[in-house]
């Protein structure tokens, strides 16, 4: 297993989709669970103290980041993983990790752009 976040870092939360097109303006960290994070075989686990949550890399839609609120947002059909972390390097290098699983090339645009193409910044 792959540790990317420590439990006392990472804290998330499961919504119903978004609007795919409707910017992302940040979700209150107050509802959100602490857990820890762990990638293993192209799959994302997530664990809080009760249960474990598992989502598949290859099923993510979009994934946004949010600097202003130091949260990420991973979109998949059917539901919105949101993560918050007080150290924002730790999601940024997660959302990069993502990408190349995925396969998608890391630019200077994929980086530092407005757009809402995978892995754009806001």
């Amino acid at each position: 297993m792959v540790k990317l976040i420590h439990k006392s870092e990472l804290c998330f939360d499961l919504l119903a989709p978004l609007i795919r097109n409707k910017p992302f303006s940040g979700h209150s960290t107050k509802r959100m669970h602490p857990g820890e994070l762990y990638i293993y075989n192209n799959r994302i686990y997530i664990h809080d103290d009760n249960r474990w949550y598992l989502a598949d890399i290859n099923d993510i839609l979009d994934i946004k980041s949010k600097s202003s609120h130091k949260q990420l947002i991973i979109q998949f059909w059917n539901y919105d993983l949101i993560l918050f972390c007080k150290d924002y390097t730790h999601l940024l290098a997660l959302r990069d990790f993502l990408f190349l699983i995925q396969g998608y090339p890391i630019t200077d645009k994929f980086s530092f752009s407005n757009s809402g193409n995978i892995g754009g910044c806001e």
